[in-house]
C-alpha cells in the first residue's frame, strides 16, 4: 500500500511539473526535463543522509552522475536521453529497494 501511495504522489508531481513546464517554457520544454534529472536524482542522496543509511551514498552519487549526465546531454543535444532517464529512473529506485 505504501508503494502505491508513492506511485500516486510521484505520477501527481510528475503531472504537475509537466503542465508547469508547458506552461512556463512552451517552445523550450526539453530543457527543464532534462534539467530536472540532477535534482531528483540528488534528492536520493538527502533521503540517504536523513534515513541514516550511509551505505547507500556512493550509489546514489553515481545516480547523480549518470542521471545528471543523461539529463544534461539530453537537453544540449539527444532529446532521447531524457526520456531513457526519466524511463529508468523508477527502475533505479525499486532496485534500491531491495
Amino acid at each position: 500500500m505504501d508503494q502505491l501511495l508513492l506511485i500516486l504522489g510521484g505520477v501527481s508531481v510528475s503531472l504537475a511539473f509537466i503542465a508547469l513546464v508547458r506552461w512556463l517554457y512552451p517552445q523550450h520544454e526539453l530543457t527543464p526535463y532534462g534539467i530536472a534529472l540532477i535534482p531528483t536524482a540528488a534528492a536520493y542522496i538527502f533521503f540517504a543522509l536523513i534515513n541514516g543509511a550511509l551505505s547507500s551514498l556512493p550509489r546514489e552519487f553515481v545516480g547523480v552522475l549518470l542521471y545528471g549526465g543523461l539529463g544534461l546531454g539530453g537537453a544540449w543535444r539527444f532529446p532521447v536521453l531524457i526520456a531513457f532517464g526519466w524511463a529508468t529512473h523508477v527502475a533505479w529506485d525499486l532496485a534500491g529497494d531491495r
